[in-house]
């Protein structure tokens, strides 16, 4: 008797480490991710072959649209997850009030491939996970700029910038069942510098930063 409650305990002491374990498991997942940034910025802005510079619009509203794999660790609280997305257009237009006057509509959009890194606070349960977290990679800046003489000549011109991109971000993941959860956040984000030029007329501006206070929402499916 005393023999079977002995097995007995040892196979509930058992199937309760098993179940930690298992509990404990990382899992994989992959989700879209929209963006749309409140107050997007370009700061610092110098000119070459300008007279009398004026900036038309610095600030915008922008969205955005990308695509997430990750992996959520299970022995440590640590999400990380790669990420690419692309950044909608941002009016950036300017003027040089000259002699001549020159207008300069630019078009400016971003390329990002990131890596995102969030500490899960997982002491709410495990259908709701607030996290603090860090992005750091790859932008690319391209500004079109449709130049303007106002005498009946219109040039485009294109031209990228490479950068380091890093970010702060929080936000908290709702896991609606098992396998699907959707994640909501704030994410402050620096993309670097935007170059627009040389153009037609030899000229150029740059801004030596641009950021985003942005919103992120993501649907996720995890494995």
């Amino acid at each position: 008797m005393v023999g079977r409650r002995l097995l007995l305990s040892a196979v509930l002491v058992f199937s309760g480490f098993v179940s930690t374990a298992q509990a404990e498991e990382g899992r994989a997942y992959i989700g879209l991710k929209g963006v749309g940034s409140f107050l997007s910025e370009v700061q610092d802005v110098t000119t070459v072959g300008m007279t009398a510079f004026q900036i038309n619009n610095d600030e915008d509203l922008v969205a955005g649209a990308g695509g997430v794999l990750g992996y959520s660790f299970g022995d440590v609280p640590l999400r990380a997850e790669f990420e690419v997305g692309y950044r909608f257009r941002f009016d950036f237009d300017a003027r040089d009030n000259g002699p001549p006057t020159i207008g300069y509509e630019n078009n400016l959009n971003t390329t990002t491939a990131l890596v995102n890194l969030a500490w899960e606070i997982r002491h709410f349960g495990k259908d709701w996970v607030p996290y603090l977290g860090a992005s750091v990679g790859w932008a690319r800046n391209t500004s079109e700029i449709d130049r303007n003489n106002f005498a009946g000549a219109i040039v485009t011109t294109e031209n990228s910038t490479d950068n380091l991109a890093l970010g702060v971000m929080a936000g908290l993941s709702w896991y609606v069942t098992d396998s699907f959860g959707v994640d909501i956040g704030y994410r402050f984000i620096n993309l670097g510098e935007v170059d627009s030029g040389p153009l037609a007329g030899g000229e150029s501006f740059k801004a030596d930063n641009y950021t985003s206070n942005e919103v992120t929402l993501s649907l996720n499916y995890r494995f």
